[in-house]
């Protein structure tokens, strides 16, 4: 594993300094030159800032972010399983010797909490007060630490304070972001997913535009995908403002095709090759016609 996590910071760090026309634009590990023995990787993304990306079915990465500090580490989302966590947990070990101390939950989804059992006991877990019932409701109890809602709540890891914010109902009623001013970076865990078609079975299409909005007025350095592949300071913003535009897209084609005749098809333009269309397309329609946006 040690032998794995070493080769892949290597990689990372080649391939942030590659060229950006370099770099192709996909959620595909394959069209990236990537199979599945190149992960889980560690991503080196600044100053004690790492993103780890793990493969999952059907073929894309989780991410996680960790960001070391003097008293422990925090980590922004967790992984799928116990035995997937376990892996993060031996990454983190061989760039700290840190105990992790917190884990924010960007996402309540299974893919990001299922793997809570593995965390040390007295983890303290932050998360929104709405997804803190599906918390609960399955994994390990952990410590619940301080909610976030409305507002910004900050946590000290000892020589650097990480920021929680919500910024409002997006892929979920509950997404939390993680921004590490002092690096001037933001994980944005569900709320971006690169590359990816947005899945929106639990979503708010029309907020979740805001909300990206609205972290795009963060003026972030880098952004970082809940899912897909992180990716550089400036194409990271410009996959942020895709992402949005993918749901402005959707939106309309939900709102063109609504009391559709038998022979209309959506049109999904150039997000018809992303990761996940052909299931998450009509999916987003069924949401958007319950929502009636």
């Amino acid at each position: 594993m040690f032998r794995l996590l070493t080769l892949s910071l290597a990689a990372a760090l080649v391939s942030l300094s590659s060229p950006a026309h370099a770099q192709v634009r996909t959620a595909f590990p394959a069209e990236r030159g990537l199979s599945i023995a190149d992960f889980p990787r560690l991503v080196p993304v600044g100053e004690g800032v790492y993103a780890y990306e793990a493969l999952r079915k059907p073929g894309f990465t989780t991410v996680s972010m960790i960001v070391v500090g003097s008293d422990g580490v925090l980590i922004a989302d967790g992984q799928e399983s116990n035995d997937a966590t376990r892996a993060m947990l031996a990454a983190v070990a061989t760039v700290t010797d840190k105990p992790v101390r917190w884990m924010v939950v960007g996402s309540v989804h299974e893919d990001h909490t299922g793997g809570t059992g593995a965390l040390p006991a007295d983890t303290v877990l932050v998360v929104h007060p709405d997804g803190l019932s599906q918390i609960k409701s399955g994994g390990r109890k952990v410590k619940i630490g301080p909610s976030a809602i409305g507002e910004v709540k900050s946590i000290d890891l000892g020589d650097r304070v990480v920021d929680i914010l919500f910024l409002g109902r997006a892929h979920t009623a509950s997404d939390l972001v993680v921004r590490v001013p002092d690096q001037n970076l933001v994980f944005m865990s569900e709320v971006f997913m690169n590359r990816v078609f947005p899945p929106m079975r639990s979503a708010f299409p029309k907020e979740w535009e805001d909300a990206l909005q609205r972290a795009l007025d963060l003026k972030a350095h880098r952004y970082i995908p809940g899912h897909g592949f992180v990716d550089g300071p400036e194409r990271s913003r410009e996959e942020m403002q895709a992402f949005r535009a993918a749901i402005t897209h959707i939106r309309s084609e939900a709102r063109r095709l609504h009391g559709p005749s038998p022979d209309d098809r959506p049109d999904w333009g150039e997000y018809a090759s992303w990761m996940l269309a052909d299931s998450q397309g009509p999916i987003a329609l069924q949401r958007l016609s319950t929502l009636r946006e």
